[in-house]
């Protein structure tokens, strides 16, 4: 058997998201063309591995050659599983060393510093159309903030996950990470805005948003411009959003970095962890502490209790 072999009986014994088998497709290409030769599973062995890691290593960063690492040390431990292996050469094989930087987020000044230039912009190109456009992208930026929310969970809410009357969010399993379902409370900060986005959606449509209507559809909101978007929202698109915001306000800002920013917020302002872990839906208290940055004077306090 071979990693093709292997790879392709391995995903038909695992029930995967598809951005993962495409992962595992990617580093199997990767480490073939590096072999070269269509060796055989029992062929391939240590020396082979730390060639192949000094390979990477040379051309990527240490985090990338552990997530290569990653994906081939599960290919392999399958592989035993199967009995195709007697010994899985992976696990004599250490992950390159990593630096570990801080966690980054964005100071909620420069957060509303960035969407009021990008409001003035949209106001200053397109006029009066511009207004909603500036709307759709508040109302987006304010719901990751306030919900913690990941980028392809907000791509992907529907009007029907939104309890306006209970003021409560679902977050669907389908769309979660750890696939799991759990529900977050709707602030009263937010909840005006998703109405008024739920009256233009309405008004676009003629007829009230049904159940599988995504909240985000920027098509209601495009500005005239005689080129209105045909498609709905994509994580690459979010994510090209918040790569122009960043250069427009001169700072770096994403979805991933807002939802730091609310972990950090909720703990600092002495909220319970556990509810912020919940908020976030994290499995581990620990991933909620590891997304959490310290306040510096609350640091200081502690660091002056010091004596001599």
């Amino acid at each position: 058997m071979n990693i093709n072999e292997l790879l392709k009986s391995f995903l038909q014994s695992r029930i995967l998201r598809p951005k993962s088998i495409e992962n595992y497709r990617a580093v199997c290409r990767h480490f073939t063309a590096f072999l070269v030769t269509d060796e055989s599973l029992e062929n391939i062995e240590r020396d082979c591995l730390i060639q192949y890691r000094e390979y990477v290593l040379g051309r990527a960063s240490p985090v990338t050659f552990n997530n290569y690492r990653r994906h081939l040390n599960a290919l392999f431990s399958y592989a035993i599983d199967i009995g195709k292996l007697n010994e899985n050469p992976w696990r004599r094989v250490r992950g390159a060393p990593t630096l570990q930087a801080k966690p980054k987020m964005v100071n909620t000044e420069d957060l509303l510093h960035g969407l009021d230039l990008f409001q003035k912009h949209a106001i200053k190109t397109w006029g009066d159309s511009g207004t909603n456009w500036a709307k759709f992208w508040t109302a987006l930026v304010h719901t990751l903030y306030f919900t913690g929310m990941r980028r392809r969970q907000i791509v992907e809410l529907e009007w029907s996950d939104i309890d306006l009357e209970a003021r409560s969010i679902t977050l669907r399993a389908e769309s979660s990470k750890t696939r799991k379902e759990w529900m977050v409370p709707l602030p009263h900060q937010l909840y005006g805005e998703l109405f008024a986005l739920r009256q233009i959606t309405e008004n676009f449509l003629g007829h009230v948003p049904e159940g599988h209507t995504r909240v985000f559809d920027p098509r209601p909101f495009t500005p005239c411009t005689g080129r209105r978007m045909e498609n709905p929202l994509s994580v690459g698109r979010l994510s090209l959003f918040f790569r122009r915001l960043s250069d427009r306000a001169g700072i770096r800002m994403s979805s991933h970095r807002i939802r730091h920013t609310t972990a950090t917020t909720l703990v600092n302002k002495g909220n319970n962890l556990k509810a912020a872990q919940i908020i976030l839906g994290h499995s581990d208290v620990r991933t909620t502490l590891g997304y959490v940055h310290p306040n510096l004077d609350d640091l200081r306090k502690v660091s002056d209790s010091l004596e001599l």
